[in-house]
């Protein structure tokens, strides 16, 4: 697997591989643009993809300078392997990044995932049905739901792990965290998502059932620890529950879908 590292200075060139095409079309040299609107569609297209290689550059850059790569300890991925009865393809890595950058990572993520205009379609249709104000940025409000007081996240596309970099391997819930993270990794293993993205009802209901799954670890691994210690100190989640509160009610029931229907 390419390392942040490595893919930070391909990712580079390919930026400039863009520039340089748009360049050239700039110059008239564009093949198949015989007429205006063929040259206005590429060159979005252009814009498009380096808008989406410069979101990716700078994540990676950041992960390149920074935050590294947290210790898995073994006899986590053993009791997950028995409780699962699956093996690790390839070994876990579960990335570090800062806490401001997650957000960059999640919405480059998105957006590499249903392409540049795919949440803007998708937000102006919603808009359509009545389900987002016209105030409501849909891609915010994704991004916020799942980086607001969030420890770790998985990243659906690539299939990797990331917690922040106030990540305490000594703190309950954060070990709780890593476990549900590991779990997540294991099921992306063994149950890849298809190639080409499915579509939304799909794919969330793939996201929803793993999500299930791998909370139901997480809450058995707080359960253990309660026994063993007779007390757990619970995350503060104030931030994450009022922005819940502050969504429209079709993004409400969107992130609350793998708590409430996707527990396994």
């Amino acid at each position: 697997m390419i390392s942040g590292k490595q893919l930070l200075p391909l990712l580079v060139g390919g930026a400039l591989g863009v520039a340089g095409w748009m360049h050239g079309l700039g110059r008239g040299g564009a093949p198949g643009g015989d007429t205006v609107e063929g040259l206005e569609n590429l060159l979005r297209i252009a814009r498009d993809e380096n808008a989406m290689l410069e979101k990716e550059n700078g994540s990676l850059r950041s992960l390149a300078q920074g935050g590294g790569e947290v210790a898995v300890p073994q006899e986590m991925l053993n009791r997950i392997e028995r409780d699962y009865g699956m093996k690790f393809i390839s070994s876990p890595v579960i990335h570090q990044v800062a806490t401001e950058e997650l957000g960059h990572r999640i919405e480059a993520a998105i957006e590499s995932r249903v392409g540049p205009q795919g949440m803007d379609d998708r937000q102006e249709a919603y808009r359509w049905l009545g389900w987002l104000g016209k105030e409501d940025r849909l891609l915010e409000m994704w991004v916020a739901v799942k980086s607001v007081g969030a420890r770790g996240w998985f990243d659906e596309v690539t299939g990797e792990a990331w917690v922040t970099d106030k990540f305490d391997s000594e703190n309950v819930p954060d070990q709780a965290a890593m476990l549900r993270l590991l779990v997540r990794v294991l099921l992306h293993q063994h149950f890849p998502p298809p190639t080409a993205y499915p579509g939304d009802d799909a794919a969330w209901a793939r996201e929803a059932l793993h999500a299930g799954v791998a909370s139901g670890a997480e809450t058995r691994f707080y359960a253990a620890n309660a026994r063993a210690s007779g007390f757990v100190p619970m995350n503060d989640q104030g931030a994450a529950a009022r922005l819940l509160l502050a969504l429209p009610e079709f993004l409400q029931g969107v992130t609350m879908f793998s708590a409430v229907e996707g527990k396994g």
